[in-house]
């Protein structure tokens, strides 16, 4: 136990006065499985691909900072993949789980859409002082008609998940970004089961 807190201090210490930036690292984006909400939807729903509209540098998805607020690791996620593409592999899947055919942007799908959704990525973002991680996700969905010229439905939905970092490897790190998400997406879920929006689909 003094072995384990005394890494801690360590730990802390290390990430909290130094001043030293010490690159990149990607995480990997993995989806969670969803509890059960209840509702059974059913039709076919376009989903395209999601606009980031963070002020933050589109590259990254987080940094870790000092006690003084100097940046000492910067995260991002894995080579060659964007947020724009892989938050609504989520939400599709939030669809999927409360009956909807969800179809992605660049898939065939085997029914016309009755309608598509899009989205902005308004947050997505991981913060880390000292030995604590906090992720924060920030999500604008809108439902447009099948020929997408009139809004019939839109909400903001939000996921966090925050951790003590014991070691700093990657892993870790991926945990806290991955529950953010999830939760992002279990309350789209949520929104997506209710008699709202499905009566906004079938209009």
């Amino acid at each position: 136990m003094k072995t384990l807190l005394r890494s801690v201090l360590v730990l802390s210490f290390a990430l909290g006065v130094g001043g030293c930036a010490v690159g990149t690292t990607r995480v990997a984006m993995q989806s969670w499985p969803l509890d059960g909400v209840g509702s059974q939807r059913s039709g076919t729903i376009l989903v395209r691909n999601f606009k980031d509209v963070r002020q933050e540098d589109h590259k990254d998805i987080g940094k870790m900072h000092n006690a003084f607020g100097v940046t000492r690791r910067r995260f991002s996620i894995e080579q060659g993949k964007t947020l724009e593409s892989l938050v609504p592999e989520y939400i599709a899947g939030a669809l999927r789980h409360v009956g909807y055919n969800a179809v992605l942007q660049g898939q065939a799908g085997s029914s016309a859409p009755q309608a598509i959704l899009d989205g902005e990525i308004k947050n997505f973002w991981m913060d880390m002082t000292l030995a604590r991680a906090r992720h924060r996700v920030g999500l604008r969905l809108v439902l447009l008609d099948r020929g997408g010229q009139h809004v019939k439905w839109q909400k903001n939905v939000e996921g966090e998940e925050s951790a003590v970092i014991w070691i700093g490897i990657t892993p870790e790190f991926e945990r806290v970004i991955n529950g953010g998400m999830y939760f992002a997406q279990k309350k789209a879920a949520e929104e997506f089961a209710s008699e709202e929006f499905a009566r906004a689909v079938r209009e």
